[in-house]
């Protein structure tokens, strides 16, 4: 099991980018885990951990108080200015207050497919729903992403 340690730790880091808080879904997850007596189940399958803590670490997000936007920031195209960085960080929070938006299923299947590079056969056996599902899941958030981050979706490569 703490093989699988850095892995949940990663999973919930990447979809919360807070340190902090990832610990805290890491340890959620394996309190969780030792509470049911479910150790044994575990212990062989990164990929239902790596699961488990992309759900909760979606639900954190959703738990976080909103943040203010950074209007009129251009961003400078020759280089790095601080302008860059707060327009980076604007970016960054408007995903993952969008991912908190996304119906559970979507934001699950985008961060899985996304966040943590699972392939759409991956997610359909993880997730026990056809690739079908997956790909229409997938596509539904990245649609409701750019929405919310004000992108027009045919700029989008997919």
């Amino acid at each position: 099991m703490a093989e699988n340690a850095q892995a949940v730790l990663d999973s919930a880091l990447r979809v919360l980018a807070i340190p902090a808080d990832a610990e805290d879904v890491a340890q959620e997850v394996f309190m969780e885990i030792f509470k049911n007596k479910k150790l044994s189940e575990f212990a062989d399958q990164p990929a239902l951990l790596r699961m488990m803590a992309t759900r909760r670490a979606i639900d954190r997000l959703r738990k976080r108080k909103p943040t203010y936007e950074l209007n009129g920031c251009e961003m400078d195209a020759k280089g790095h200015d601080p302008s860059e960085y707060a327009m980076a960080a604007e970016l960054d929070s408007r995903l993952r207050e969008g991912l908190a938006g996304l119906p559970a299923r979507e934001a699950e299947v985008f961060c899985l497919a996304t966040l943590q590079g699972a392939s759409v056969s991956e997610i359909a056996e993880l997730l026990n729903i056809s690739k079908g599902a997956v790909t229409k899941s997938l596509c539904k958030a990245r649609d409701r992403l750019s929405a919310t981050l004000g992108i027009v979706r045919s700029e989008v490569k997919r």
